[in-house]
C-alpha cells in the first residue's frame, strides 16, 4: 500500500487499505493515522469512522472513539457496527445506562440490530451479574 501511496496519496481507499493492515498488525498509532486521513479524504466513507473508533478505542482514547463513532452513527444510522462499538465502549466505561438508551436507539432504527450482537447481548448480561 505504501506504494500505491506514492502514486497516489490522496486516494481514500489506499489510507483506509492501509490502516486495517496497520491494525491487524496492531500497529494501532499507524492505524488512527490511516483511518484519519481516509476520513479527512473521503468523508462519506463510514467504514473508515467505525474503524478509526475502533482503533482509537483500543488504544485507550475514550474520549476520541467515542465522538467518532458517534458521527459514524449520524452519517448513516443503519450501520450497526457503529451502534455496537459506541455501546459496547460505553458499557467497558461503566456508562450503563447510557449504553442501553442508545441499545434501544438502535433497534428503533435498526429492528433486527439484536440478530446482529450475540457479543453484544452476552457482554450486557455479564455487565447486569456484577
Amino acid at each position: 500500500f505504501k506504494g500505491a501511496l506514492e502514486h497516489n496519496e490522496e486516494d481514500p481507499h489506499i489510507w483506509y487499505n492501509l490502516g486495517c493492515v496497520y491494525n491487524v498488525m496492531d500497529r494501532l498509532d499507524d492505524a488512527a493515522i490511516a483511518f484519519r486521513r481516509a476520513t479527512e479524504l473521503g468523508p462519506e466513507n463510514v467504514d473508515a469512522w467505525v474503524n478509526l473508533g475502533a482503533v482509537l478505542s483500543t488504544a485507550g482514547d475514550v474520549e476520541g472513539a467515542e465522538k467518532v463513532l458517534r458521527r459514524s452513527i449520524e452519517m448513516r444510522p443503519e450501520h450497526f457496527v457503529g451502534w455496537l462499538n459506541l455501546i459496547s465502549l460505553l458499557y467497558r466505561e461503566g456508562r450503563s445506562k447510557e449504553a442501553e438508551e442508545l441499545h434501544q436507539k438502535a433497534l428503533e432504527i435498526i429492528p433486527d440490530f439484536d440478530d446482529f450482537t450475540d457479543d453484544l447481548n452476552e457482554f450486557i448480561e455479564n455487565a447486569s451479574d456484577e
